[in-house]
């Protein structure tokens, strides 16, 4: 019996110390892989391989090291590669009006090379944001490359989810109709009123690029006093490309984990159900 508890004994303490040795092998292993950034004035081969290790493993940290880059350099391979990178940093989590700045910074200088225009343009097609369109639908009036013009209007399109013509004034047209409607809506929901915040609430899905600002108002409306508004507020969000934001499944989870209504429960649940589940 003796021996027996001897081995057992032993065999618990190997057991551990070979557990301990493969947690420090795979925590190693993982620190490893994570990609550090090389600094701007690095030479241009090692900026390049960590931007293209930030796209396989994107964090929204590396958003600060991404712009750092670019706003050290006019190299075209550099750039063009940190144009790839910001669509992955967004579905990372990444704030939009952020992204849309950095590559702002580089289409509006004259001196860009027209492959990084083309990089820029489709990364701002993946940005689902008002400044976004905003800088496309500038670039469709100074733009003279007839590739990056083609582009230009294309990310308009897949942006927006229209398909108007090759003329800019149909565009801006359109816009300047979306910012009325967000002009709209926001007064409604600052109204106060129960059944003017209701409308205001329905007509959000109808704001094709809605900004952080005002998808922050309709969050906050998942807390409001009245069981209406709330479950309006969680369908207004359902409802709107922007239940593709982590910030907003997680403002939808949140506000389940609060919610003693059971019918406000059960629209928290369908969304969130639908958008793929909890926020993680």
């Amino acid at each position: 019996m003796r021996t027996d508890c001897g081995s057992s004994r032993r065999i618990g303490i190997v057991g551990a110390a070979f557990a301990a040795v493969v947690l420090m092998l795979v925590t190693g292993a993982l620190e490893a892989e994570a990609p550090k950034s090389p600094g701007p004035n690095a030479h241009p081969d090692r900026i390049v391989a960590f931007l293209r290790a930030v796209r396989s493993a994107p964090l929204p940290d590396y958003l600060d090291d991404v712009k750092q880059i670019m706003s050290g350099t006019n190299d075209a391979a550099v750039l063009v590669e940190a144009m790839r990178a910001l669509p992955a940093l967004f579905m990372a989590g990444a704030e939009p009006e952020e992204i849309a700045g950095a590559v702002g910074a580089k289409l509006t200088s004259a001196f860009t090379d027209a492959r990084v225009r083309r990089a820029g343009v489709v990364a701002l097609s993946t940005v689902k944001s008002p400044a976004s369109f905003e800088l496309l639908l500038e670039m469709v009036y100074s733009e003279r490359d007839e590739e990056v013009l083609k582009r230009t209007y294309w990310a308009l399109s897949r942006l927006s989810g229209q398909n108007f013509p090759a003329n800019p004034d149909a565009w801006k047209r359109w816009w300047d109709g979306q910012m009325m409607l967000v002009g709209e809506v926001a007064g409604l929901l600052l109204a106060g009123k129960t059944d003017d915040v209701i409308v205001g609430l329905a007509a959000f899905p109808k704001v094709a690029l809605p900004g952080r600002r005002l998808v922050e108002l309709v969050a906050e409306h998942l807390y409001h006093p009245h069981p209406r508004v709330r479950e309006a507020a969680c369908q207004a969000l359902g409802g709107s490309e922007v239940i593709k934001w982590k910030s907003v499944r997680r403002s939808l989870t949140d506000a389940a984990r609060s919610e003693t209504q059971a019918n406000v429960n059960e629209a928290l649940a369908a969304v969130l159900k639908s958008s793929g589940g909890d926020a993680q």
